[in-house]
């Protein structure tokens, strides 16, 4: 699934799901937010999950698209403050989304859990705040790093262990 963007004149809502048995591209309902650029977006099971972003301002709302039944559902905003440039993955059922701008630049670390519709504050990423950091899983833990922070481009990669809550 990909979806919302910046064209070069307009902030775009629409989403796209991509078929690899038949390596085709179809247009799905589009993002029923505000069109925007920099969301962040994580799936668990069968729905996918957009917020924060850019429209002109920074944005808060957070969005669930489910697959089965082809529908968005406006869920709890966002945790922190309105951002984008955000990162995010999915792991044991919950989401995590890291770092961001607004501007400032942030640190935090926040925590969905779509069975009660809540966000949790976990612990701050440790190596300063940044926007355009990269994230991913491998044997449930999650993996982020680079990105841009005040003095420039990073290359360091930190790990997020959910089951001590810490980024080491």
């Amino acid at each position: 699934y990909v979806g919302t963007g910046y064209d070069g004149t307009n902030y775009k809502n629409d989403f796209w799901e991509y078929n690899p048995a038949n390596n085709t591209w179809s247009q799905i309902e589009n993002f029923p937010g505000t069109a925007r650029v920099d969301a962040f977006a994580f799936s668990i099971e069968n729905k996918g999950y957009v917020g924060t972003g850019y429209d002109g301002d920074y944005n808060q709302d957070f969005w669930e698209y489910n697959t089965n039944t082809s529908e968005w559902t406006q869920k709890a905003n966002f945790g922190g403050e309105p951002l984008c440039k955000a990162t995010a993955v999915a792991l044991n059922g919950n989401g995590y989304v890291f770092c961001g701008a607004n501007p400032p630049f942030k640190d935090n670390t926040f925590e969905y859990n779509p069975t009660t519709n809540q966000w949790t504050e976990k612990t701050n990423f440790p190596n300063g705040a940044r926007r355009y950091a990269t994230s991913f899983v491998v044997n449930d833990l999650a993996y982020i790093g680079t990105g841009y922070k005040t003095n420039g481009y990073t290359k360091d990669l930190w790990i997020f262990d959910i089951n001590i809550n810490i980024i080491v």
